[in-house]
């Protein structure tokens, strides 16, 4: 057999185009994929605050590095039923409106992150 890259490899290789290239690796409906499930855990998924009597803790806890400046982290939010009391979304409407993610808005972070 052949050994070597594809021909679609080859392609985006000859063309010199990076975006081309980033796609080949990334193929677009994973792009979709990670889109669909950003908005679905920050805007259409339940939470509620973890309870004390949960595995969690709702005590207020301190970064062992800044104890002396009293960070404190807040409380873990757990999957919920839709039916449960106190449930919210991950994402809160108070000040701004959920936008929702897109493939393009993927493209734009990630290549921010690479370059």
């Amino acid at each position: 057999g052949r050994h070597g890259p594809s021909s679609s490899a080859l392609t985006a290789c000859k063309n010199r185009s990076l975006s081309e290239l980033f796609l080949y690796f990334q193929p677009v409906k994973v792009l979709e994929d990670i889109a669909k499930q950003t908005n679905k855990y920050g805007n259409e998924d339940w939470v509620k605050f973890a309870s004390a009597t949960s595995e969690c803790t709702s005590e207020p806890e301190y970064d062992s590095e800044h104890e002396h400046e009293n960070v404190v982290h807040r409380r873990p939010l757990l999957p919920c039923s839709k039916k449960d009391k106190d449930k919210r979304h991950r994402f809160q409407h108070n000040f701004k409106s959920w936008r929702d993610d897109t493939v393009g808005y993927i493209l734009v972070f990630l290549g921010v992150i690479i370059f």
